[in-house]
């Protein structure tokens, strides 16, 4: 006789190995708490490659200028004056070109121009003959040379160079936040952007001045003149006043204002740097001059004899703790 086979009764909870609904939010929970710790941590090691990179393009430059500094005996200039030391138009280009050939060039602009040249080829030697304005080209139009030419002192392929014209900034972020010169203020010339896509920025050193810097209210007074001049690259830091400069990210640099180098009993910023000068004088120099209450140090830059290099580094402010310089060792 067959025996009738009672049914299984119902298992309660979960099946062997499954997730209670507990269990997957706790788990959840878990992997979210490790996101928001491991997220700066991986944050902050992606902006340390991004600096070494940085720091590798100025070894770079610092090579190519030292290469630039034996062929031509100095270093190239950073901008031009006139006889009153007032900001003069570069004479190379002409004609009609938009924006206009003749124009004021910043110390970014000068330092790609004697690195590779205007057309990534080299170097010119100024020349002053009526074709001034073909100085940076290859050849005549019927192919004889017009100037002699250096070789590139660093390859071009290696870095950034862009031209500061709409155009040519479309794909990069500081086209695009915060505030730009006006197009007819920019030069339409190569800069070298860095690795984080910033402008590096190029003073050049005037070691016969007696000043740190010169003297805004009065450059054309040959007293008044800086070993360095805040007015060369002014198109990106801004005055501290109406011209706001080149805000990378939307923010003002910290260097935009220069700051007083006829002050008298002139003190270390206790706090970051809020003008150009604070932010370059030599902090060595002046602790082993100043007296015990930490005043009438000597007041001088870094690099007195040569040039300054100034990357703004990840937050695209100038005159921060992340800048990346020839200067400040970190």
């Amino acid at each position: 006789m067959n025996k009738s086979k009672t049914a299984a009764a119902p298992r309660l909870g979960p099946a062997p190995g499954a997730f209670t609904l507990v269990e997957l939010l706790v788990v959840i929970a878990i992997i979210v708490l490790l996101v928001g710790i491991l997220t700066p941590s991986l944050n902050k090691a992606r902006q340390r490659a991004r600096d070494v990179r940085v720091r590798s393009e100025h070894r770079g430059i610092i090579a190519g200028m030292e290469m630039f500094h034996g062929e031509h005996d100095q270093y190239p200039p950073s901008a031009l004056r006139d006889a009153n030391n007032q900001p003069a138009q570069d004479p190379i280009g002409g004609g009609s070109q938009n924006p206009p050939a003749n124009k004021i060039m910043s110390g970014a602009h000068y330092l790609a121009r004697a690195l590779v040249g205007r057309d990534l080829k080299g170097y010119a030697v100024p020349g002053t003959g009526p074709d001034a304005d073909l100085y940076a080209l290859d050849n005549y139009p019927n192919g004889k040379p017009i100037y002699s030419r250096s070789p590139t002192y660093i390859n071009p392929e290696e870095y950034t160079l862009v031209k500061d014209s709409d155009a040519a900034m479309q794909d990069y972020t500081i086209n695009r936040a915060g505030v730009m010169p006006d197009m007819n203020k920019r030069p339409g010339e190569l800069m070298i952007l860095d690795f984080h896509k910033y402008p590096i920025l190029y003073y050049r050193a005037n070691p016969r001045a007696g000043r740190i810097i010169t003297d805004p209210q009065n450059p054309q007074d040959p007293r008044n003149r800086g070993i360095y001049d805040h007015r060369d690259n002014v198109y990106f830091t801004g005055d501290g006043g109406s011209n706001g400069g080149w805000q990378f990210k939307g923010r003002p640099h910290r260097i935009a204002a220069p700051g007083d180098p006829t002050a008298a009993n002139w003190q270390p910023p206790v706090g970051p740097p809020q003008t150009f000068i604070e932010y370059i004088y030599n902090r060595q120099t002046w602790t082993t001059t100043a007296d015990s209450q930490n005043r009438n140090g000597r007041l001088e830059p870094y690099r007195k004899d040569s040039y300054l290099l100034i990357s703004a580094g990840f937050d695209g402010i100038l005159g921060t703790d992340d800048d990346i310089s020839n200067f400040i060792e970190k």
